[in-house]
Formats: C-alpha cells, structure tokens, sequence
C-alpha cells in the first residue's frame, strides 16, 4: 500500500524521466514519440 507522500514521489520521478526517455528513443528511432507518450499516461494513470 502506499501513502500519498510515496504516491507522489514516484509521479514526480516518472514526470521528470519522460522528456529525456522520449528524446532518447525517438533519436534512436525505436519508437514515435507520440506511442511513447502515450504508454507512459497509461501507467501515470495506472498509479493515481
């Protein structure tokens, strides 16, 4: 179980590796940004 403290510590550190991980990926041409984006929501929205 988590508390809203953890909650929010793990949001805010998901927050802040998503510019760089698209970035990363889209350079690498893995994947288009936008389906990127979209699977990280997924999971942010997963977590609230």
């Amino acid at each position: 179980m988590f508390t809203s403290e953890s909650l929010i510590n793990r949001i805010t550190g998901a927050l802040a590796k998503l510019e760089s991980y698209l970035k990363l990926n889209s350079r690498q041409n893995l994947n288009s940004p936008a389906v990127l984006a979209e699977d990280f929501c997924a999971r942010l929205l997963n977590l609230l």
